[in-house]
């Protein structure tokens, strides 16, 4: 997958779209939104997106970037630690 792809199924899914790796249903962010315990928490949209980013693929990438491993990954990165 790339950042792009995840951007687009955590942010703004297509409906019936199939995304790159494992089985996965791109449910929309109001859905995460609405959830109770997102309520409760009292979680604003930018912190569900980052928790349903991190949590996803990407987090390999950020991983790399802001903790300097997998070594692989970050010569992946190719300098971009943004």
């Amino acid at each position: 997958t790339t950042p792009a792809q995840e951007w687009e199924f955590v942010c703004e899914p297509v409906s019936g779209k199939a995304y790159p790796g494992k089985v996965r249903q791109a449910e929309p962010l109001n859905k995460f939104l609405s959830h109770p315990m997102v309520k409760k928490a009292n979680l604003s949209e930018a912190e569900v997106m980052g928790m349903r980013l991190y949590t996803g693929p990407m987090y390999l990438k950020y991983n790399a970037s802001l903790r300097g491993f997998p070594s692989w990954e970050v010569e992946d990165l190719r300098g971009n630690r943004y």
